[in-house]
């Protein structure tokens, strides 16, 4: 499996009709064949460089056959009772929510059209987006005897016969509707979940939660990080976790605390070593060990928090979702403040940051890869906070080129061709 990343932009003048995203164009980064299966983030976002002063966020998942989406937003500046939201749907891997718990219709959304041959993919944009947003697109190219499958509809425990054992599965939760019909919910949900299966058969899996409470006089924002499972609700509770089938058929989502919550997965059985790992990130600079061999890519979540396994009433909470793919470096970001009486909320996609949170106080944590080490990979912060962050990190070993294919393949910033 090959892992690439692409930035795009979709702005209010270009209307609707389709988009065709790339690999960006640095040598060697494209593969010449089509991708297998993307997550697509989106967020509100003026300029590349901040947010719109709104939580505004949307993450599809799509296998080239099922797609779904699961959308956030909670607006900022509200001095009268809260405005939080989600939205989830089948068929879209676009949807910017617009304003309001039950309010249906749009503020930009898009389906998927097709991957191609050129490295990219080809949406379609069926709304105009209210506002210029920022676009995060994540490529997984998979080989012969590599399998991938996007799963939704994830109430209880949950048996995927996919045909194969996922090697790792990156979750979302939805907690909406039904995967074959919309539905608008109030409160912001953003679960992040991930585990892996490593060469020694052992399997982590880890979760994130930024949770935030609709039609309150002041803002009810909480955080939870757990060690053993794949989704975790506000309070700790609504937990699940995932078992990997013994027959190798495919995974369950376990029902492990709490009521139904509906969710998207995606699974993916690659022949690439892969590993998951966990801590605390409060150093100016720091080495992220545990991967037990020399990666090609990360895909890192960040909290505020670094208490597991309890809600955490932190005064605010932020979540984010880095990659770094071998050449570059996005990330997507949500923050809400908690118990202020005006909200405080934003989201943003950047490029060249693979990590950030945000405390009470708005002072910034952020920092960005600077190189893989044999056993993971050193970082470098940009903007030191006092207060440190839980992370969760999967390692990603790089594979060596396919057949007639030249790229770069980067190993403690130095390039060589293979």
């Amino acid at each position: 499996m090959y892992y690439r990343q692409a930035f795009a932009t979709r702005l209010n003048s270009e209307g609707t009709g389709p988009q065709t995203i790339q690999v960006d164009n640095g040598a060697g980064q494209r593969l010449g064949f089509a991708p297998s299966a993307m997550i697509i983030t989106v967020t509100e976002q003026a300029t590349d460089t901040g947010g719109s002063n709104c939580l505004n966020h949307s993450t599809g998942v799509t296998d080239g056959t099922l797609s779904r989406v699961i959308s956030h937003r909670s607006e900022n500046g509200i001095t009268t009772v809260t405005n939080a939201a989600l939205y989830t749907d089948d068929g879209f891997v676009v949807y910017v929510k617009t304003n309001g718990t039950n309010v249906t219709g749009s503020s930009g959304d898009a389906t998927l059209t097709s991957f191609n041959a050129t490295d990219s993919v080809t949406i379609n944009w069926g709304t105009t987006v209210a506002l210029d947003c920022r676009i995060k697109v994540e490529f997984f190219y998979l080989e012969a005897g590599e399998e991938v499958s996007a799963d939704f509809n994830l109430y209880t425990a949950t048996v995927f016969t996919t045909g194969f054992r996922p090697s790792f599965t990156l979750h979302w939760e939805c907690y909406a509707g039904s995967p074959t019909s919309a539905s608008n919910r109030p409160d912001t949900k953003m679960n992040v979940g991930m585990s892996a299966e490593d060469e020694f058969s052992t399997i982590d899996q880890f979760s994130h939660k930024l949770f935030s409470n609709d039609g309150d006089s002041t803002s009810n924002v909480r955080e939870c990080l757990t060690t053993s499972d794949i989704q975790c609700g506000e309070a700790y509770n609504q937990r699940r976790n995932v078992t990997y089938q013994a027959d190798d058929t495919g995974y369950t989502l376990n029902q492990v605390a709490g009521g139904v919550i509906s969710s998207m997965t995606l699974a993916v059985k690659c022949t690439n070593k892969v590993k998951l790992v966990r801590g605390s990130y409060n150093t100016a600079n720091q080495t992220i060990t545990g991967a037990g061999f020399t990666p090609g890519a990360v895909i890192m979540n960040m909290s505020t928090t670094t208490t597991t396994n309890a809600g955490v009433l932190s005064g605010g909470g932020s979540i984010t979702r880095g990659c770094y793919d071998g050449y570059e470096s996005i990330l997507d970001y949500a923050f809400e403040s908690d118990s202020v009486a005006t909200t405080v909320t934003d989201a943003f996609i950047n490029t060249g940051k693979l990590f950030r949170a945000e405390e009470p106080s708005g002072t910034k944590w952020a920092g960005g890869f600077n190189a893989f080490t044999a056993d993971g990979m050193t970082t470098t912060t940009t903007t030191t906070a006092a207060k440190g962050s839980g992370y969760i990190a999967l390692f990603i070993e790089e594979l060596a080129a396919p057949a007639g294919i030249s790229i770069p393949v980067v190993y403690h910033h130095r390039q060589r061709n293979v």
